[in-house]
């Protein structure tokens, strides 16, 4: 069946054993097994494949600092515009107790929870409530007396 096929054997990743390195460079092995645990970019609503992204160290890399640093809980794809974002924008990504979630803030103070499965928004700010906002003050013409009925009820 599958001859004239090209077939790549690869070893099996598994998840709950992905080696920790003490260096910053991040191993082949260590790659793969994050990019099967978040196959996209970590940033809210990214679209981006993980194997096209950068690894992020979630809590940054010390030089001379701990060993095991560089390890499949402490890394996560990020495209490099996230990764700007992240550094010089505002945003800002906080631990979550599950490895391959990442919680993550805009600088304008919505809150998103990005895993495997997509992203949440799971928080925004009390300017964001917008139930306070009165509709009469739109004039649409020929709906003005439409959407006062709605304001009075």
């Amino acid at each position: 069946i599958l001859i004239g096929c090209k077939v790549t054997v690869q070893p099996i990743i598994d998840l709950n054993r992905a080696p920790a390195v003490d260096g910053y460079e991040i191993p082949d092995r260590l790659r793969r097994a994050v990019c099967a645990r978040n196959p996209l970019d970590v940033f809210p609503y990214g679209t981006r494949r993980a194997e096209s992204c950068d690894l992020d160290h979630r809590e940054p890399y010390v030089r001379g600092g701990p060993p095991g640093q560089t390890s499949i809980e402490n890394l996560a794809p990020l495209s490099r515009r996230a990764h700007r974002l992240k550094h010089q924008a505002g945003w800002k990504k906080y631990a979550h107790p599950i490895p391959g979630y990442h919680h993550w803030k805009s600088p304008s103070g919505f809150e998103y929870l990005v895993g495997p499965d997509g992203t949440t928004q799971i928080g925004r700010p009390d300017w964001a409530d917008l139930d306070w906002i009165d509709p009469t003050w739109i004039h649409y013409d020929d709906e003005f007396d439409r959407l006062q009925a709605i304001a009075a009820s």
